[in-house]
């Protein structure tokens, strides 16, 4: 459990990799390794479990939903998308496209282990 503020915001991609058929060796050490530095954000949190929930029952399902249920009881901080984020990131976005940086609008994007 995140004691102080993560250094690390997990995506919905870094967030899955665990229940991937084949995890990236590399992504799950360094996942391991900040383990008590990361958090997550609502917007990821609900890709992944909308993904989940559009699957049909099955093995993979099941997977995954014992992986989120997992993964919530762990104690890793879920952090809110309130406005104080939704403006943040609006100016962060903004700065990006200034810099020439590809941005997305769609979920926040987060730094990436």
């Amino acid at each position: 459990m995140t004691t102080k503020a993560p250094l690390f915001l997990l995506d919905t991609c870094i967030l899955s990799e665990p229940v991937m058929r084949r995890p990236n060796a590399d992504v799950m050490a360094r996942i391991l390794e900040h383990r008590h530095e990361v958090a997550t954000a609502v917007p990821a949190w609900h890709e992944i479990t909308y993904g989940c929930r559009r699957l049909p029952p099955s093995r993979k399902r099941t997977l995954i939903e014992d992986y989120l249920a997992a993964t919530a009881s762990s104690g890793l901080p879920i952090l809110p998308y309130d406005t104080a984020a939704a403006t943040w990131h609006a100016a962060e976005r903004a700065r990006l496209e200034r810099a020439g940086a590809l941005t997305t609008h769609a979920a926040p994007r987060a730094v990436c282990l």
